[in-house]
């Protein structure tokens, strides 16, 4: 073993390439680019919603990968977003017009719900505007299994 090789960095990239996959299926693609945009679209319009605190307990339970990007240009310092732009935010984020972004963000918030502790699930749900709490709490959020993976052609 080369002496700079790390463990936990390959074990973050697994990590990380796991939750990639599995919000892949969720979306029903195989657009690994789609899935990142719409991970990175929702993570930053749920931190750009919540105090700094309640953002880094949040950001505490993710891979550590998906952390800096959960981190990727915040300002915690800066205004929280009004409630009814998350939306909107993950949109313009995602900058697909073809993506629907409640389709997006509620497959970003089932991958979270099924891969953190459901205490913090329940922090963090309640750290948010009724609008997205009602996102997080779709039927189709919390009891839906990753979509099957479409086939290759």
């Amino acid at each position: 073993m080369h002496p700079s090789h790390m463990h936990v960095f390959d074990e973050t990239v697994h990590l990380s390439n796991s939750w990639l996959i599995e919000l892949m299926q969720r979306l029903g693609t195989d657009d690994q680019h789609l899935a990142y945009r719409a991970l990175r679209a929702t993570l930053h319009a749920l931190r750009d919603q919540m105090t700094a605190p309640a953002a880094a307990r949040l950001a505490a339970q993710l891979p550590t990968m998906i952390r800096g990007v959960f981190f990727e240009s915040w300002r915690p310092g800066g205004r929280r977003r009004l409630e009814g732009d998350f939306l909107g935010q993950v949109a313009k984020e995602i900058g697909d017009p073809h993506i629907e972004p409640a389709v997006a963000a509620r497959a970003v918030v089932a991958l979270m719900t099924k891969n953190m502790s459901m205490g913090e699930v329940g922090r963090v749900i309640g750290a948010l505007a009724p609008e997205i709490r009602a996102i997080w709490m779709s039927e189709e959020t919390v009891l839906s299994p990753p979509a099957p993976r479409p086939a290759r052609l």
